[in-house]
């Protein structure tokens, strides 16, 4: 039994993994400097047998709220960085030591590795409720008036059919709610 687990464990390491690493590199770094920067991060992980899938390279932007590094035993404050990512493929023990690499990199403020699928898995935004919705009852209004106007063609009401059918408003009977007595 005990073979077994080493054995999976062996093939495990073995068999690579798809990764995602995203980064925020300090803002102090000049824009000329920035592709510097992103190459030799690439780097890290190609000279790690790592095979780069797809990235974003890095741009400036606020963060969600103040991120602390300490560099040189002083606390540094920072309110916007360039933020990139890098998906790759890579053995496990290989990702460990990226990741070391990457904690040790004084130019950025903070990085973070995870294990990913291949495809794409990036954001896109969601669409707008409210427009969802008031598109969604201007459907349901179009097909209640062609019922009203199939119902009339079928009554003998109606000998041509409108092209254009007039929107009704419909207001729902008052409910009074009537006073239960127990006994």
């Amino acid at each position: 039994m005990k073979n077994k687990v080493t054995e999976d464990l062996a093939i495990s390491d073995i068999e690579p993994r798809i990764y995602e690493v995203s980064y925020w590199l300090v803002p102090t770094i000049s824009e000329s400097e920035i592709q510097e920067h992103y190459a030799r991060l690439q780097k890290r992980i190609t000279d790690a047998t790592g095979v780069i899938i797809s990235e974003e390279a890095p741009y400036l932007r606020e963060t969600a709220y103040e991120m602390i590094k300490v560099i040189n035993n002083v606390n540094k404050r920072f309110n916007e960085g360039y933020f990139g990512w890098i998906k790759f493929e890579m053995i496990p023990r290989n990702a460990v030591a990226v990741q070391d690499a990457f904690e040790a990199d004084t130019t950025l403020i903070r990085s973070l590795i995870i294990k990913t699928v291949r495809e794409n898995t990036t954001y896109t935004k969601r669409p707008d409720t409210k427009v969802m919705f008031e598109e969604t009852a201007s459907e349901a209004k179009e097909e209640m008036q062609q019922t009203e106007v199939v119902a009339e063609v079928a009554q003998g009401a109606v000998t041509e059919i409108p092209e254009e059918v007039p929107v009704k408003e419909v207001t729902p009977p008052s409910v009074q709610k009537q006073d239960e007595v127990v006994v």
